[in-house]
């Protein structure tokens, strides 16, 4: 079982109950949010990317997209629920955890890394950065622009069910990044792969990507940036 897949099917049944008004995808919601805690390192803190069906670590490496992608079904949990809802806590306590580990162990200066260890040692990025041109050429990606956007769309849902100033800040700085680093205006498009120093590393346009990050980095604009500070987001979201 893969977290990440556990996070998405969270995501969407706690979404489904907020939009569509029905108390009855809570039931699914639940049960993908009770199975969460066996992706948890509770020593070390953290998810691992999988565990067995039986709920064993399998796949012990804990990636920053990973990361995010708990914290997203967590958030759109805590959206659905409500304070009063019998597991609310204990999805705040386990999304918090999360962001202070993306935030302490997973980020440097520059960023956000990509994958790592157990104990946050940094790992391979095989998984996003499986490229032929790249493998190629004996390359792997140290930075990449699906973690970022993931990230980011992770901490806009979290900012919108705890509306708390740290959590609006981390986000801002991620949108920032893809105003100022990321975004290619000539060629009108995000780079994709970088290296450490977010050197592009190779000459593509992701469409898919590219669609895709326009539409969540607008759903953010709306979350974090005041509205009169908005207007550079918009033009690099019409132009993608």
């Amino acid at each position: 079982k893969g977290c990440i897949l556990n996070s998405r099917v969270l995501w969407t049944f706690a979404t489904a109950a907020r939009v569509l008004g029905d108390d009855k995808y809570m039931e699914y919601a639940r049960h993908a949010l009770r199975f969460m805690e066996r992706f948890e390192d509770h020593a070390l803190g953290g998810v691992f990317w999988s565990v067995t069906a039986e709920g064993k670590p399998l796949d012990k490496t804990k990636h920053t997209y990973c990361q995010a992608f708990a914290i997203y079904g967590l958030a759109a949990y805590m959206r659905a629920a409500g304070r009063e809802d019998r597991l609310y806590s204990m999805a705040r306590e386990r999304a918090f955890r999360l962001f202070r580990v993306i935030e302490e162990y997973c980020s440097d200066e520059g960023g956000y890394g990509e994958a790592f260890e157990p104990d946050f040692r940094p790992a391979g990025n095989e998984r996003l950065s499986d490229n032929p041109t790249l493998m190629e050429r004996g390359e792997v990606a140290q930075r990449t622009m699906n973690t970022l956007l993931h990230v980011l769309e992770a901490y806009a849902e979290f900012y919108r069910a705890v509306p708390e100033e740290r959590i609006r800040r981390a986000g801002v700085r991620c949108l920032e990044r893809f105003l100022q680093v990321m975004y290619n205006q000539p060629e009108r498009r995000l780079e994709v792969f970088y290296d450490k120093n977010y050197r592009s590393l190779l000459d593509m346009q992701s469409y898919g990507h590219d669609i895709e990050a326009s539409w969540l980095m607008w759903d953010a604009v709306e979350a974090l940036i005041p509205e009169d500070e908005r207007a550079p987001y918009r033009a690099m979201c019409i132009d993608l």
